[in-house]
Parts: C-alpha cells; structure tokens; sequence
C-alpha cells in the first residue's frame, strides 16, 4: 500500500487518524521523514535537529510532523511529542517541531512501530546533501587531512612512475592527476560553503 505524503499532497491521502490500517507495510512519501529514517541511528538527535532546522522550511517541518503523526496516531496516544506546538519566547515553532518528529521516531523505534511503515523520497532537491555529522568542523577537518593524504600518495605514485615513462606518457598522468586533485579540492569548498552557511544561518537564525 502506498502513501503519498509529499506536502502539497497531504490533504489528498490523510486526515489525522484517517490513515487505513492493513498487515501490508505501508509507504509514506516524504523527503524530511526520509532523511531522518536514514540518519536517525548514525548520528546524535541534536545534530540530526540542527539540519532539519538549517534546511527544511517552517511548512516542511510542520507537514512531516502532522503526517508522521497521522501515519502513526493509534501507537502515540501517551506520547508527549505530538503535542500541537505554538511560538514561545525562546524557540521558533520549527525548532520544537523538529525536536518532537526526532522524539516520536525514538519513541516508535523503543516500541517497534517502525517496522510496518517504510518512507521514500521522491524530490531529491529537497534532501540535504550532507549528513548530520558533516556539519562537525572536526570532521571538516578530517576530510582536508584525508584530501592532503590523498595528494600526497598520488605525488609520489608520480615520482615513481617517471622513471619508466616516456616524457609524453608522464605529461598525461601529471594531467590526470591534477584533475583528480582538483575535483577533490572542489569537492572539499562545496562541503566547507555548506558548513558555513549552516553555521551562519544558525547564528543569524
């Protein structure tokens, strides 16, 4: 049985409590809910918080909590978590919600009510591209120690291989060695601008 739960849809296939209940494992569309699926067992919650937060809309975090909610409304009766949010003084409602879909997903995993629903993402721009702990400087930091091991063995695959190569045979591998180095560095700026924008969006948040 398949669920379509993506927001603009949400109306069309569930009204709270409303969910069909079947002994077939049910698919619920929706990419928030699909992302914490995969992370939620990799990562610490407040992390996996901090990038719905830094990501996701106000609206998107709403929608996947009400369906999420929805999806599992007979299994929740005495969880705090589903509880209606409202704006207070010292947190946004998004920030609330997303710390609520973190706890219902402990919650539901503590009882094992996971195992009958399966989410799936359809729109991939709506995914973050990075996993929570990418947004750790220290694992930042890792990655360029990774990046400078990497240059540094391919340098001296370089040195070795000169001595049997003719000149022309070593100006390709230079030339491809340097297009691996830079994809690589490339690769490690487009992470770096999506932790400090992370990390400015917080601040300014």
């Amino acid at each position: 049985m398949i669920q379509k739960g993506q927001g603009r849809d949400l109306d069309t296939f569930t009204a709270m409590g409303q969910i069909p209940r079947s002994t077939e494992r049910i698919l619920v569309v929706n990419e928030l809910l699909t992302y914490v699926t995969v992370y939620r067992d990799r990562v610490s919650a407040e992390n996996l918080r901090k990038v719905l937060i830094g990501f996701c809309t106000t609206s998107e975090i709403n929608i996947a909590k009400k369906l999420l909610v929805g999806t599992f409304t007979s299994d929740l009766v005495d969880c705090s978590y589903k509880a209606e949010r409202r704006k207070s003084a010292t947190r946004g409602v998004n920030e609330a919600e997303a710390e609520d879909i973190v706890g219902i997903f402990e919650y539901l995993d503590e009882r094992s009510h996971l195992s009958k629903i399966t989410f799936a993402a359809v729109n991939l721009e709506r995914l973050p591209k990075y996993g929570p702990e990418e947004i750790n400087i220290c694992s930042v930091v890792d990655k360029q120690s990774e990046l400078g091991t990497s240059v540094a063995c391919l340098a001296a695959r370089v040195d070795e291989m000169a001595m049997d190569h003719s000149s022309s045979k070593l100006a390709e591998l230079k030339a491809a060695v340097t297009d691996t180095v830079l994809q690589g560095f490339d690769c490690f700026r487009h992470r770096l601008h999506i932790f400090l924008t992370f990390v400015l969006n917080c601040l300014m948040g």
